[in-house]
């Protein structure tokens, strides 16, 4: 571009800004979209005037008094800021506002100097920019970065004035002793190291003299400030879809919030009893010294840790998954999270804690909470983005309203792909920020270096997994049926996924045993790719209280294998009772009849002779599933029915996708069992005995044995006798018995209670459906 039109280029861009910043009412930011967990029953203010929690409406009514005190600041704000905006813009013009990769640099400087310059407020949020790579380039944040170590601290004699004056006496009626210089200095607050009257090593953290009323007066300044940045942007490079005055509000109640220590405190507190009631090991949350702490000191549990991300790549993935383990079940569990997780606040304890945990997490001070219905939903579009479904993603996004219901959904997906897929595979966050040096600043940065291919969504997936199978709430069911049938041709069941989810789960949770293995980086979660885990080990987690969810599924899916294996057995079982004697068969299979005379017996020669030719043949005895007999069925009714017509009836003959599902199924199970002989069974190559037969048609045939049974407590222990002695005759000896013998033995008493209850909610749905088609014959 030549020099006259930069210069008109750089001409409209002064004129922009100019507009732009002109000075108008200023207005604190709003709470209505804010996840920030504060205490908003309380009006309590300051000596000053100033709310000690965030309320919108009672800073406005403080600074209206004071609107000569906010235009100085603003004044101050535009004096500094308006080059680097006139800059800004100048390159949006010109370069489309799409090509600002050269120019990053300067800028991520330039902005990083303002914000020291300005004051501690805008210290912190650069600080917590610099964490938020979905907004801001690799090189602004690597800019920014620098800001979490460039905070001077105060004097130590103005700390203890304020620790004197909040809790309302000299320090020596509250501790021994205290450090003579901080042992952490941040921008609204810093730490000193103290021993309490007990004898007991505490750290106390004290708030910055007058920062409450600097913030305050900022709030107003960066509410402005981003709506100045929004409307040039939108102006000038409306391809960027960042809302930057939602994005404030958010951080500017915030800070606002970390600046009451009391809130601080209780937040403290509730994150400690919730990791322990989720029964969350190895890392520890300091306790709070309730008595020794206001709104402007906080005195907690000292521990002696250093910053995770300053460790070793060793020690970092021995820790990473049980820092994960932490953050998942405050985000997805309990939907009450640590919204700052910098590398400052999670410390590797130098020696183990009294529960043997390893890691510490600190300053609660921005914790947020957010809804079940919306955990839910980013439970479902962490497993959408897992299998690479950006369309159901998108929809997942609007409902969380990340992005608007009129987003183009053409543009959306393609670049969803392309900014997600790494997150997925693994090692992709690093290898998009290769060039930094202070890349670790999220769990996965610093993560990443202690497994370069690290990847949060893959290895977060076992945990997700168990949400999954242990609750059945509507989306979360939703999300499971998506996995468990929507890849599937036949829109049946894909048995390798849940075999998968359960293995992972199983991995995830507190029955895991040993040997979960953790798959190896691909560019998607593959959800069919097997858990090196047992039978035992899989029915161990089904049957416990994580399992709630996976045993409705279950039961149903259970009931039709069960019956399409029982009208297999019960068809391939014809052949062989088509050579009995009816005489000898009717006694075994419908002992209630009375006992027929034996057959009348055909003429024949004496010592086996054959008859003559010119003789004609002797008529052939009929086979015995061809005669029609009287069947008992349900309800006291009688019908007169072949054994063939009767084995139809209740027994339809299987189709072909029906036997490739069974054996599909029974492949998996032989395999994970190491039953050789099930799939064999199940195929029906052996064939049921007619003792056997006869349990299955007296189950039938009793008529309403689903009533007479209380199913709730275990079944007549003489039919469940025949049952399992007809099924171990299948295998040879009592295999099949010595194995559930074994299983059982392995879980616990409810376990136990859930898996008895399950059998017999399963037979009764089986004999229910015996019935159902026998009762059909007396039509």
């Amino acid at each position: 571009m030549n020099n006259l039109a930069t210069l008109s280029a750089v001409s409209l861009a002064s004129a922009a800004v100019n507009a732009a910043v002109a000075m108008k009412d200023l207005s604190a930011p709003s709470l209505e979209k804010s996840y920030i967990s504060l205490d908003s029953t309380t009006t309590a203010t300051d000596e000053s005037g100033l709310p000690e929690v965030y309320n919108a409406e009672l800073i406005q009514d403080y600074w209206k008094s004071q609107r000569g005190t906010l235009n100085k600041r603003w004044g101050e704000f535009v004096g500094l800021s308006v080059p680097f905006l006139t800059r800004l813009t100048s390159l949006f013009i010109t370069e489309g506002g799409a090509n600002l990769g050269p120019y990053v640099g300067e800028l991520s400087r330039s902005a990083r100097e303002i914000l020291q310059e300005l004051g501690p407020t805008f210290v912190k949020l650069g600080q917590m920019m610099s964490v938020r790579p979905d907004v801001l380039p690799e090189e602004a944040l690597t800019e920014l970065g620098i800001l979490q170590d460039s905070v001077e601290a105060f004097p130590t004699s103005e700390a203890v004035a304020q620790i004197e004056s909040s809790l309302g006496g000299p320090l020596s009626d509250f501790f021994l002793s205290i450090s003579e210089e901080p042992v952490a200095a941040a921008s609204l607050a810093q730490v000193y190291r103290a021993v309490t009257l007990n004898n007991e090593t505490v750290a106390v953290k004290v708030q910055r003299p007058k920062v409450l009323s600097q913030v305050s007066k900022d709030l107003y300044v960066l509410r402005r400030a981003a709506e100045v940045y929004q409307g040039l942007v939108d102006r000038f490079a409306p391809q960027q879809r960042t809302d930057y005055v939602s994005l404030l509000n958010e951080f500017a109640v915030g800070f606002y919030t970390e600046l009451d220590f009391v809130n601080e405190g209780k937040n403290q507190e509730k994150l400690r009893t919730l990791l322990l009631e989720n029964n969350v090991t190895g890392v520890l949350v300091p306790r709070v010294y309730s008595d020794l702490s206001t709104r402007r000191v906080l005195v907690s549990e000292w521990v002696d840790g250093v910053k995770l991300s300053t460790c070793t790549p060793e020690e970092i993935k021995a820790t990473t998954a049980i820092a994960q383990e932490a953050f998942l079940v405050q985000l997805l569990s309990a939907g009450f999270f640590h919204a700052d997780p910098h590398p400052g606040n999670i410390l590797k304890l130098n020696s183990p804690g009294p529960a043997g945990e390893s890691l510490a997490l600190i300053d609660c001070g921005l914790m947020a909470s957010i809804s079940s219905e919306d955990r839910d939903i980013m439970i479902s579009a962490l497993i959408h983005l897992a299998n690479g479904d950006y369309a159901k993603l998108v929809d997942d996004f609007i409902s969380l309203k990340i992005l608007p219901t009129d987003c183009d959904r053409r543009k959306v997906v393609p670049l969803m792909d392309k900014a997600l897929t790494p997150y997925v595979a693994g090692g992709g966050a690093k290898k998009r920020r290769s060039e930094r040096r202070r890349a670790i600043i999220t769990l996965e940065g610093v993560a990443l270096t202690g497994d370069p291919n690290y990847g949060i969504i893959r290895e977060a997936y076992p945990f997700i997994a168990r949400r999954l199978l242990r609750d059945d709430r509507p989306v979360l069911q939703q999300a499971l049926n998506e996995i468990l049938y929507s890849s599937s041709d036949s829109g049946g069941l894909k048995i390798s996924r849940l075999i998968s989810l359960i293995g992972n789960a199983a991995c995830a949770d507190d029955v895991a045993q040993d040997g979960c293995e953790v798959p190896p980086a691909t560019p998607m979660i593959d959800l069919d790719a097997p858990k090196n885990i047992q039978l035992d080990e899989g029915l161990k987690f089904v049957f416990s209280a994580s399992g709630t969810a996976i045993r409705k599924l279950l039961i149903t899916e259970t009931t039709t294998v069960s019956d399409l294996v029982v009208r297999q057995l019960l068809r391939k079982s014809l052949l062989d009772l088509e050579i009995s004697s009816l005489p000898t068969l009717l006694p075994k299979l419908f002992p209630a009849l009375p006992s027929l005379p034996p057959p009348p017996s055909l003429p024949s020669l004496p010592f086996g002779l054959p008859l003559p030719s010119f003789l004609p043949p002797l008529p052939t005895l009929p086979s015995s599933t061809s005669i029609p007999i009287p069947i008992p069925l349900p309800g006291g009714r009688v019908a007169l029915k072949t054994l063939t017509e009767f084995v139809d009836a209740i027994a339809p003959p299987l189709s072909r996708d029906e036997e490739l599902y069974v054996l599909s199924v029974t492949d998996v199970i032989s395999e994970m069992s190491g039953a050789d002989d099930l799939s064999s069974i199940v195929s029906g190559n052996d064939a049921v005995s007619a003792e056997t037969l006869s349990v299955i048609i007296s189950l039938v045939t009793r008529g309403g044995l689903s009533k007479k049974l209380d199913l709730g407590d275990r079944l007549q222990p003489q039919v469940l006798e025949q049952i399992t002695q007809s099924l171990s005759g299948l295998v040879g000896g009592n295999a099949v018995e010595a194995s559930m013998e074994e299983i059982a033995g392995k879980l616990s008493d409810g376990e136990r209670e859930n898996l008895d209850g399950f059998i017999d909610s399963l037979l009764g749905n089986i004999v229910a459906t015996l019935e159902g088609r026998a009762a059909a014959l007396a039509a």
